[in-house]
């Protein structure tokens, strides 16, 4: 198992192999990245890990982008494949984050008007009287044949 390489900065027009955003202990990262050089070690937090070219060998910069709870989706993985810069990369990156929270936003309010429930009753009601020959014509007129 090789070494990756950890690099302290990345330029913002600088081509980019893939971008990932992880939500994990400190813990884990430094296992994983010996190098990485970690400011607060407690609770979960979300990381960007932006892949790039530097002397020929893929390097790796980390950025802490603070605890997990301040984010209401799950991790990412978007590949650059020299195409796209890091720029570019973090651009779409936000922008899958914004779309993700706006859907989980009208999903939630889609379910609170949602009426599905009570026609889906009104429906197993209305089975159950024409099965013993009643007839529902409006609010307060039924017959029984």
């Amino acid at each position: 198992m090789s070494l990756a390489l950890i690099t302290d900065t990345v330029r913002k027009d600088e081509p980019c192999w893939w971008l990932v955003e992880v939500v994990t202990t400190p813990l884990a990262i430094r296992r994983r990245f010996k190098q990485a050089q970690l400011t607060d070690m407690r609770g979960r937090h979300r990381y960007q890990i932006v892949t790039v070219n530097r002397g020929d060998r893929l390097t790796r910069h980390i950025h802490d982008m603070g605890d997990a709870s301040l984010y209401d989706c799950g991790g990412l993985n978007i590949p650059g494949l020299w195409e796209n810069s890091v720029a570019q990369l973090r651009e779409i990156a936000d922008q899958w984050r914004i779309d993700q929270t706006w859907e989980k936003e009208v999903i939630a309010e889609a379910q609170g008007r949602s009426t599905l429930i009570d026609t889906w009753l009104k429906q197993e009601e209305k089975k159950k009287k024409a099965l013993v020959g009643q007839s529902v014509y409006g609010p307060g007129i039924s017959r029984r044949r």
